[in-house]
């Protein structure tokens, strides 16, 4: 699976340094703690696949609408 923006490839890497206790979820931004709690149910190999997504072609929010 890939990111679909990079906001999202942001958040992941943010949460892989979170599984990883390189930082603290209380270090996380208040806008991105949600997020990040959400992909913490994610293995580190989904969380590696999302961060590791080229930038190049992603817009940088996704087009859906945010519930």
């Amino acid at each position: 699976m890939s990111a679909k923006s990079k906001a999202q490839r942001h958040v992941a890497a943010v949460a892989i340094k979170v599984k990883r206790l390189e930082m603290r979820i209380t270090d996380v931004p208040t806008t991105m703690r949600d997020d990040v709690k959400s992909m913490m149910s994610m293995s580190e190999k989904q969380l590696t696949d999302f961060a590791g997504t080229k930038e190049s072609d992603l817009p940088k929010k996704s087009k859906k609408n945010r519930r």
